[in-house]
């Protein structure tokens, strides 16, 4: 695949696979041992990252919750509240959902769903994307800052847009706390 062929180019220019080493000889399962762990230690021995313990994921999308978690408290249209929710849990959830969405692929169980290149791509905004991108995001989700940082504040707004997304029951997967292609489509649709 075209796609893989460019991650594993990236990864390797990156520096999370083995400098010099043909993108060709690399295979699925280093690519995406380089981008998150899949939980396989004797494979990790083995493998052409450099460093097992540094992956793309942890250090483009590190868990902003990880110290001082947020609950955010759902509410019914009479303003109750329904459900209390650990965004430090949704980190984990989609992580989670992503490694699995990754196992089922390289058993061959269906395809990875294009959702989850993007976050291999590293183009789901984060504080290591573009600055204009993040700039763009902040200011459409109004959390501009002078830092241009894509603060926990724009973390549990884009939760909340995503939250919206995946309970229209078209999609199945979890929310997600960063700012992924369908978070720009809702607020350009105004949804």
């Amino acid at each position: 695949m075209l796609i893989h062929d460019i991650i594993k180019m990236k990864y390797v220019n990156l520096g999370y696979i083995k400098k010099n080493y043909p993108y060709h000889l690399i295979s699925d399962e280093e690519m995406f041992n380089a981008f998150i762990d899949l939980g396989n230690a004797e494979f990790n021995e083995r493998t052409t990252m450099i460093d097992p313990n540094v992956r793309l994921f942890n250090d483009y999308y590190p868990n902003p919750f990880a110290e001082d978690d947020y609950i955010y408290e759902k509410k019914n249209s009479n303003g109750e509240v329904v459900e209390r929710i650990s965004l430090s849990e949704v980190y984990s959830t989609l992580k989670s959902y992503i490694i699995s969405c990754i196992q089922n692929y390289l058993a061959g169980a269906g395809a990875l769903p294009n959702w989850v290149y993007t976050y291999m791509l590293g183009e789901v905004i984060y504080n290591s994307s573009e600055y204009l991108d993040i700039q763009d995001l902040l200011t459409a989700i109004d959390s501009f800052n002078i830092d241009n940082e894509f603060t926990r504040e724009a973390c549990v707004k884009c939760f909340i847009i995503s939250l919206r997304y995946v309970s229209t029951g078209t999609v199945t997967r979890p929310p997600t706390i960063f700012g992924e292609p369908h978070i720009i489509k809702m607020l350009r649709t105004g949804k």
